[in-house]
């Protein structure tokens, strides 16, 4: 992504906060004008064009890329977030119980996340 950000002597630009541009005339994705996020009244605004732009080796990558490995990736971390949230909902087990030793939440944990990986 490249920014263009510029103060326009104009209270109101676009009249929202976001503005998404999908037509193939349009340079840039979309316009973001920071004063509808607040609802201020200024005489001057500030708008940021965001433009698109070939990923070039050294840029961090400013959306994710529709590609084999990043979908990949993607399951890997739902699976991840499954586990991870069963193992959560075990340690909730623990809130209404009182005075157990932390060795005995952390093994009943364990046995909840390799009953999920099994």
């Amino acid at each position: 992504m490249r920014f263009e950000t510029e103060m326009l002597n104009m209270e109101n630009y676009q009249g929202n906060a976001v503005v998404d541009y999908m037509d193939a005339e349009t340079l840039y994705i979309r316009i973001i004008e920071y004063k509808h996020f607040e609802f201020d009244t200024q005489e001057k605004t500030i708008v940021t064009k965001e433009h698109s732009k070939t990923l070039e080796k050294g840029d961090e990558p400013y959306y994710p890329v529709n590609n084999e490995r990043n979908n990949h990736l993607c399951k890997e971390y739902k699976k991840l977030v499954n586990v991870q949230s069963k193992a959560m909902s075990s340690l909730g087990l623990f809130r209404s119980i009182p005075l157990h030793d932390m060795h005995q939440v952390i093994a009943v944990t364990l046995q909840c996340v390799r009953n999920e990986v099994d």
